[in-house]
């Protein structure tokens, strides 16, 4: 039996574990074989943005990154532009533990996306796109800032990963 496992269970487990490296990856992710994105500019604006230019700055870059990258963004004979009209955070209390040692909070944002060609705006009319992250804070501790700065970045991730997947659709004038 013990020359049946090195012989075999070893290999067939290596087999295993390297088909698994490959992983789940999304759809629209060119380099794995998905329909890109439309390539387009990508600027975000409103009151988030304003409150917020670290993390709207974020969720530009990483947007143009799955719009078509730098090539789109240097290109002045690009039309087509996708505005991302980004909320204000709203941060709020979930739980309160009996103790008072920690807390958790939800940091939510909205976003509304918009396709513009030649200036117009373009079909289709995209959704308000949403992202929730739940963090927790301690209530003496000194590492609450930057628990709620993770918290925000990851909350910017997953708008980037919502907007993207209802952006399959390239725009049209209307």
């Amino acid at each position: 039996m013990d020359r049946f496992m090195r012989r075999w269970i070893f290999p067939l487990f290596a087999l295993l574990l390297l088909a698994g490296c490959n992983g789940y990856h999304f759809t629209y992710m060119p380099e794995f074989g998905g329909d890109p994105l439309p390539p387009a500019k990508v600027k975000v604006i409103g009151v988030g943005a304003q409150e917020q230019p670290r993390l709207a700055r974020l969720l530009e870059e990483q947007m143009q990154m799955r719009m078509g990258g730098n090539e789109v963004r240097q290109a002045k004979a690009s039309t087509t532009v996708l505005e991302v009209l980004l909320q204000p955070l709203k941060r709020t209390l979930r739980l309160q533990e009996k103790s008072g040692r920690s807390d958790q909070y939800r940091i939510t944002v909205t976003a509304r996306p918009v396709w513009l060609m030649h200036g117009k705006i373009a079909n289709p009319t995209l959704p308000k796109v949403e992202a929730r992250v739940n963090y927790y804070e301690m209530e003496a501790a000194t590492t609450n800032q930057e628990a709620q700065d993770r918290a925000r970045e990851e909350v910017i991730n997953q708008l980037v990963e919502n907007l993207t997947t209802i952006l399959y659709e390239p725009p049209s004038q209307k």
